[in-house]
């Protein structure tokens, strides 16, 4: 169910919830917040040891040195500062409350289906790096979709070693089986042979998996978009899809997506788009 916690969260405390959780206060160094739907903090979140992980939202007024996951959007009032943060929605930093520099500066932003802050970056720190247009579920099924393909080729040539034969050669199995000496030795091969196609036919289906997951990560791309409302300042560091752009001078009220050329992707720069609320 939801938990709702009048005050603050204080150092070392863990809050975990199936439903929501909504915090009055704080949340303090080293604090762990874990909830199946969203974390709403009305004050802020500090520590470089704190983390909330969300199954869907997190709203909070300002996030320092924290780390954020979350499975829909993070929106933050004031600030964000040397945050480590993914969304697999939004990331929006309004900017309530503070200087023209101070929005969202240094971290790791990543935001699977854009980031609009009211500024990013900051003349005083160039650490600040953004993704956009990568669903970060989908990489970590990517990287167990790898792992799994890794098991099934060292099962695989386990089996090949053990009827052997250096790989799925039909020709080369039927050789083998000429040669058993007896019917059971035949059969222990053909049985043998049975287990490496399913593999192999597992391993078919693991890459037709990735492929699809590709090609949902490039549309995702091309439909996202980094804008900012006020101050871009130089040395951001943008990443698109599979496009990376350093920020070279300080620039306002503009926006970046994705392109598709003739032979490659590029990151274009234009007017800013979308809405601060």
């Amino acid at each position: 169910g939801d938990v709702v916690i009048g005050g603050s969260v204080q150092p070392q405390f863990s809050v975990r919830a199936t439903g929501s959780v909504t915090i009055e206060g704080y949340v303090e160094v080293g604090a762990y917040i874990t909830a199946g739907k969203d974390i709403i903090i009305k004050r802020g979140v500090i520590g470089a040891t704190t983390e909330l992980v969300a199954g869907e939202d997190v709203m909070t007024k300002y996030i320092q040195e924290a780390t954020v996951r979350a499975g829909g959007n993070v929106r933050i009032g004031s600030y964000m500062f040397n945050a480590s943060v993914r969304a697999g929605g939004q990331v929006v930093v309004t900017g309530k409350g503070e200087g023209k520099s101070r929005a969202l500066v240094g971290g790791l932003i990543w935001g699977a289906r854009g980031i609009l802050a009211k500024s990013i970056g900051s003349p005083y720190n160039t650490r600040t790096k953004l993704v956009a247009g990568i669903d970060p579920e989908l990489v970590n099924r990517s990287e167990q979709i790898r792992a799994n393909k890794q098991t099934c080729n060292e099962k695989q040539r386990a089996m090949l070693e053990r009827i052997g034969v250096p790989s799925l050669d039909v020709a080369l199995i039927k050789q083998k089986l000429a040669f058993c000496r007896s019917p059971k030795d035949k059969q222990k091969i053909l049985m043998m042979v049975k287990r490496i196609a399913k593999v192999a036919e597992l391993e078919q289906s693991l890459l037709k998996e990735i492929e699809e997951i590709a090609d949902t990560q490039r549309k995702l791309a091309l439909q996202t978009y980094i804008s900012v409302h006020g101050q871009l300042f130089a040395g951001v560091e943008l990443r698109i899809g599979e496009q990376t752009q350093i920020v070279n001078d300080d620039v306002g009220k503009v926006s970046f997506n994705l392109v598709q050329g003739d032979d490659e992707q590029s990151i274009q720069q234009g007017p800013y788009k979308g809405a601060m609320r």
